[in-house]
């Protein structure tokens, strides 16, 4: 019965979404930005993992009008340069990998299609957004949503601090990921929370003023609020990180307005940094009982870090994270794939370090404790056992691709044309960051900022002249 209802359901939204097919794009953003996720890890709040999926069930309605309206209706690629080109062979090429890799490795066809569902999204994600233009295809909407999703996480930070500090509401997996705003895991948060304040500063330092509101202040402050409430103990070396990067970026652009930036950019930066830190330790200290200057040590990050996963006996008896440290499942990764040169190129197989909770089904190096559990844990070292030396180096043609075009789009005197590399400078660094730190290839909101990006690089109207403030 609930199979046939879901059924119906499904037919009725893939009508719906063929006639309404902005509605479907709007839906699959909304999902995306508010995760259900993060409720299906209450303790109180079990919300079924089916809900999960959602953006995935969003996303396959939206192919049928997707293909009549690009395909019939409409030029599929941008005449001289397209990002979504770019975007279609990327994928092309991870699919191939895909293919050659599962097929040496035994790995089975829904194990494949499970390791490259986010692949496949990406793809549904920048296509719809470019076809339907929900969000606005100019730099302007872009930044606006980039410092508006920062906005929203204040209150959401807010509210879940309260609920973890008063009222004992805890997650299953990681505590650190209460704090996490409307996403499923706080290292998104946090990424979020640092390309908004890079758009703040990038727009400030470029016209003067604050891209919402009259006042920087209240913005930079605001936007540090979640990363200040957070359980995330790296995001203060992310600060440090935007901090220097600011500094690199706009250093020509600095050097002309030396005494506004330096005494009250970088002194307000310092300053709303150590607030942070402040008000983190505070919490940290009072909840947890930790020594958070021991955690700061060199010695201690290392460990960290370069940890080996927890033995069964060890896990079942005295619980806590049986994953190993982010390093070693880097260089675990690597040693599983060095010993042939077919795994060395294309990986162990799309799937292999996943597992699928709905599906009841996982990977052949899966592992929730053992030797290998916590492999896939971060973007580099999923991709690289996974698709191997060509699926990192698919990613590495894919961002310099994305820059190529950049570049070839450049209009001569356009302010706009300066945010458009502002935000891809940052937006690369930032990425990059947390492919070692975390998973944000695995993220709906990740992928549909990208997405966005890509989407709105390919309009036409990214780069013309600058016209005023937003």
């Amino acid at each position: 019965m609930f199979l046939f209802i879901v059924g119906v359901s499904a037919v009725l939204l893939a009508v719906f979404f063929l006639v309404f097919p902005k509605i479907g794009v709007w839906t699959l953003t909304f999902l995306s930005i508010f995760q259900l996720t993060y409720f299906h890890r209450w303790t109180v709040v079990n919300i079924p993992r089916f809900f999960a999926w959602l953006p995935f069930f969003v996303a396959i309605l939206l192919i049928i009008p997707l293909v009549i309206e690009r395909f019939f209706y409409r030029q599929i690629f941008a005449k001289k340069v397209s990002l979504l080109r770019l975007l279609y062979l990327f994928v092309l090429g991870m699919i191939i990998v895909s293919t050659v890799s599962s097929y040496v490795n035994g790995t089975d066809l829904l194990t494949s299609l499970f390791g490259i569902r986010y692949i496949l999204l990406l793809l549904i994600m920048a296509t719809a957004l470019h076809t339907y233009r929900n969000l606005g295809l100019d730099i302007n909407s872009f930044m606006r949503f980039t410092v508006w999703i920062g906005i929203v996480q204040i209150p959401f930070a807010i509210f879940q601090r309260v609920l973890f500090s008063n009222f004992g509401i805890i997650l299953t997996g990681q505590s650190q990921d209460l704090i996490s705003g409307t996403f499923s895991s706080y290292s998104t948060m946090c990424f979020f929370q640092l390309m908004a304040l890079s758009i703040v500063v990038s727009f400030w330092v470029r016209t003067g003023k604050a891209i919402i509101g009259k006042f920087i202040l209240p913005l930079i402050v605001g936007l540090c609020v979640p990363i200040a409430l957070s359980n995330a103990r790296a995001i203060f070396l992310f600060l440090m990180i935007l901090i220097f990067l600011v500094i690199v970026r706009f250093h020509s652009v600095l050097v002309k307005r030396f005494v506004k930036f330096y005494l009250y950019g970088i002194a307000l930066l310092v300053l709303v940094y150590f607030g942070s830190m402040f008000t983190f330790w505070s919490f940290q200290k009072r909840e947890f009982g930790r020594d958070i200057k021991r955690q700061y040590k060199i010695d201690y990050l290392l460990n960290y870090v370069l940890r080996p996963s927890m033995p069964a006996h060890v896990y079942l008896v005295n619980g806590g994270d049986p994953r190993m440290g982010r390093i070693r499942a880097l260089t675990t990764s690597i040693d599983l794939i060095k010993g042939d040169w077919t795994t060395l190129l294309f990986g162990l197989g799309a799937g292999s370090t996943q597992q699928s909770q709905v599906f009841a089904s996982s990977g052949k190096y899966f592992q929730s404790y053992g030797p290998l559990s916590g492999l896939g844990r971060t973007d580099i070292s999923l991709v690289l056992a996974e698709f191997g030396g060509v699926g990192i180096l698919l990613y590495l043609y894919l961002f310099a691709g994305m820059w190529r075009v950049i570049a070839r789009h450049k209009a001569k005197g356009a302010i706009k044309y300066y945010f458009v590399k502002d935000a891809f400078f940052f937006m690369a660094f930032f990425f990059a960051i947390n492919a070692v730190y975390s998973q944000g290839l695995s993220n709906y909101a990740v992928l549909l900022y990208i997405a966005y990006f890509i989407a709105m690089v390919e309009h036409k109207n990214a780069t013309p002249q600058f016209v005023g403030t937003l």
